[in-house]
């Protein structure tokens, strides 16, 4: 192990002996090799941009298993852009024990604190950048766990308080402490333990996700129905419904997210309500009158509007197909 790139490591024993990197005794333009290789060979190319009161510098103590590596990294503060990583390898799990990151990552931002865990697969495109950062990370091939990649084909974050955090947390701290003394003929065990937990963290959050999930679309499902049945309320929006289901606009905005809110949903729906009825209703002079207030247009005005810029032409074009139709009274 060349100590000139910032890297030793203890004698051979039977004990599982820790490497340290420093990045301080590595010149800089040497700090990309080192960082890349010894951090994680599988992982990714992290390209520090530094600026004013950002330092490069980083202490790391890293002990290798057979598939798992375990890092601690002291104290730095740091910005950088990650441009490549091999996301089908590893998988990155990591306690921040002080500080924090603030990430960007496929046009979301993500802010981690002290307390948090971050688990992540890919990082290609993330910006980051570290404050008094001191972290505790297990990093290990994705493909041991068994499960399925989407899980954490984008960052996980399991804040401070949780259950989740407060299981792995737990395990993070026995694994710290095992290391320091860990026999290697003992390190299969730790590796099992690792995986065996992170797998099952991974996949009841999954499984509590798909419970979130089927229970917001009977939800949905439920709020449709009452507005099916409504139509023609004047009143009919996002107060009625959080009135009528005891649910906050927060709730109500998510779950008519995919149809463009609240608001556009109803109209859209009382709009093709209303092209049924002027289709097959009577043609009678006053009629897109009482058909806009049958659907909760209380101004026609305001609804031959509206139904010219949903369906591209008037309500008065589509009166005479009554009478194709044949309507009588």
């Amino acid at each position: 192990m060349p100590e000139d790139l910032g890297v030793t490591g203890s004698a051979d024993s039977d004990l599982l002996a820790p490497e340290v990197f420093d990045s301080r005794a590595v010149p800089q333009h040497l700090f990309l090799e080192l960082y890349n290789r010894e951090y994680s060979s599988d992982s990714l190319v992290a390209v520090p941009a530094p600026s004013a009161g950002k330092s490069l510098d980083l202490m790391m103590t890293r002990w290798t298993l057979e598939n798992t590596a375990f890092a601690h990294t002291d104290n730095f503060d740091q910005l950088g852009r990650v441009l490549d990583d091999r996301a089908d390898q590893s998988i990155f799990i990591t306690r921040y024990l002080r500080g924090s990151t603030r990430s960007w990552f496929d046009g979301r931002e993500y802010l981690t604190r002290k307390g948090d865990i971050a688990i992540a697969m890919s990082a290609r495109g993330t910006i980051f950048e570290t404050k008094d950062l001191v972290t505790f990370a297990v990093i290990l091939p994705v493909d041991l766990l068994g499960i399925d990649r989407g899980l954490v084909s984008a960052p996980k974050m399991i804040p401070a308080g949780s259950l989740e955090n407060r299981i792995l947390s737990g395990a993070i701290e026995l694994w710290q402490n095992e290391l320091q003394g860990l026999r290697r003929a003992d390190a299969g065990l730790l590796e099992a333990s690792v995986l065996g937990l992170i797998r099952s963290v991974l996949l009841y959050g999954a499984d509590a996700v798909q419970r979130n999930v089927d229970a917001a679309q009977a939800r949905g499902h439920a709020i449709r129905r009452f507005l099916e049945a409504e139509w023609a309320r004047p009143d009919l929006g996002v107060e009625l419904i959080s009135r009528t289901f005891n649910i906050s606009r927060a709730t109500i905005y998510r779950s008519f997210e995919e149809d463009g809110g609240i608001a556009g949903f109803v109209t859209r729906h009382r709009l093709q309500s209303a092209l049924g009825k002027l289709a097959s209703g009577p043609p009678h002079r006053g009629r897109i009158q009482e058909v806009a207030s049958t659907v909760g247009f209380t101004d026609a005005s305001q609804f031959s509007k509206a139904f010219r810029r949903h369906f591209g032409f008037s309500p008065s074009d589509v009166l005479p197909l009554a009478e194709i139709s044949g309507y009588s009274d």
